[in-house]
C-alpha cells in the first residue's frame, strides 16, 4: 500500500484496456485558450465500468471526447498521451484507426446521434462493412443477432425503421447497437441515460453491466449522478475543474468520501431512509473555478481551506489502497495543513 502522505505516481497501468496520462485540454474563448481539463490521468480495467463523476461543466465530456479523438474544432489537446493497451494512440492517425473497430462511444442525446433520414439496420451495419469487411446480408443479420441480445423487441422490423419510429428507451439501445458492432475493447458512454424515465434507465444500465460482464468491455461511464454510478461501476473518478481530485472503488468514494466536493456531492443526494430536510448546497459558482490562477480550485467553496489550500495545488495523495484524493486538509497528516 501507499504511504498515507505519498503524492500518487502514475504510469501505464499494465492490464488496463485503456490509459490516458497528463491530459490537457484547451478550448478557444475570447480570442484566447483555456484549459479545461488539466492534466487527467486514468485507467480503464477490462470488465470494469469505471464512472467519471462531476457536475456540468467539470470536463467530463471533453476527457471523453479526447480518448476518442473526436474533439470539436474549438477544442485541442495540448499535451498528454493516450494508450491502448501497451500501444500508444496519441496521435489523430492511431485514433481515428482505432475508433470504432477498438473503441466506441455512446454519445449524450439518441435522437441527436442517431441520422434522422437513414433507417436504424443502415446504421448499426455501416460501421460491420466499414470495419469487418462484411457483405449487406452478413451485416444485416449480425446486426439483427446483436439486436436480439440488447433485448430490443422486433429485432428486424426495426432495423427497417427511422429513430423518429422508435421511443427514448429503444433509440438508446439502438445507439448502443452501433457502439457495439465491431466488438470494441472499450466503451466510452457519455450520459447514456440522460432524458429516460427511471425504468428505463434502470433497464439501459443493467444493459451495459450485462455487456461488460459477458465480453469483457472496459466502460467509461460519464455521468453527473452518483446514483447511476453506485448501480453499475466498479470505479469512480470525481472530476471538478477540469482535474481528477478523488478516485478508488465505488466502497472506497461512496461510503468513505475523502474530498470535500465528493462529500458536498453525497450530500446533496436525496435519502429515502432519511427524515426529511433541506438539501445542503455548495457556496459560489462551479463555473468561477477558470478565473483561479494557484491554489485548490474547490478553495473558494469548502468550508475546510487553509492557507496552503489558496496557494498551493493539492497533488494526488493515496489514502488507502487503490483510492486516492487530492486535498491538504484530509489526504495529508496533519502537519501538512496550515
Amino acid at each position: 500500500m501507499l504511504s498515507s502522505n505519498a503524492p500518487l505516481q502514475r504510469s501505464s497501468a499494465a492490464g488496463a484496456a485503456l490509459s490516458a496520462r497528463e491530459l490537457v485540454i484547451e478550448i478557444a474563448t475570447n480570442g484566447s485558450w483555456r484549459p479545461v481539463v488539466r492534466g487527467v490521468s486514468l485507467d480503464l480495467g477490462k470488465g470494469q465500468v469505471t464512472a467519471l463523476v462531476g457536475e456540468t461543466g467539470s470536463g467530463k465530456t471533453m476527457t471523453a471526447l479526447a480518448l476518442v479523438g473526436l474533439l470539436p474544432p474549438a477544442a485541442r489537446r495540448t499535451s498528454g498521451r493516450v494508450f491502448l493497451g501497451h500501444e500508444e494512440v496519441s496521435t489523430a492517425t492511431a485514433q481515428a484507426g482505432a475508433r470504432g473497430r477498438r473503441i466506441s462511444m455512446i454519445f449524450q442525446d439518441p435522437m441527436t446521434a442517431l441520422n434522422p433520414v437513414l433507417t436504424i439496420g443502415f446504421q448499426v451495419t455501416e460501421p460491420m462493412r466499414a470495419h469487418l469487411g462484411l457483405d449487406a446480408r452478413a451485416a444485416q443479420e449480425r446486426a439483427r443477432k446483436l439486436l436480439e441480445q440488447l433485448h430490443m423487441p422486433d429485432p428486424t422490423g426495426v432495423l427497417a425503421r427511422y429513430p423518429h419510429e422508435l421511443s427514448g428507451g429503444m433509440r438508446q439501445r439502438a445507439l448502443i447497437a452501433v457502439a457495439l458492432a465491431c466488438d470494441p475493447e472499450i466503451l466510452l458512454a457519455d450520459e447514456p441515460t440522460t432524458a429516460l424515465d427511471v425504468t428505463i434507465q434502470a433497464q439501459i444500465l443493467d444493459l451495459l453491466r450485462e455487456q461488460v460482464d459477458q465480453h469483457g468491455l472496459a466502460v467509461l461511464l460519464v455521468t453527473h449522478d452518483l446514483g447511476v454510478a453506485a448501480q453499475v461501476a466498479d470505479r469512480i473518478e470525481v472530476m471538478y475543474g477540469g482535474a481528477i481530485v478523488e478516485e478508488g472503488s465505488v466502497e472506497q468514494v461512496l461510503r468513505r468520501p475523502n474530498h470535500p466536493y465528493t462529500r458536498g456531492l453525497l450530500a446533496c443526494v436525496p435519502r429515502v431512509d432519511a427524515r426529511v430536510r433541506p438539501l445542503p448546497t455548495l457556496p459560489g459558482n462551479p463555473h468561477g473555478v477558470w478565473t483561479i490562477d494557484a491554489g485548490c480550485r474547490f478553495a473558494p467553496r469548502c468550508a475546510d481551506a487553509t492557507a496552503t489550500c489558496a496557494s498551493t495545488e493539492p497533488p494526488r495523495t493515496a489514502v488507502e489502497g487503490g483510492h486516492s484524493s487530492a486535498c491538504w486538509v484530509y489526504a495529508r497528516p496533519p502537519a501538512a495543513a496550515q
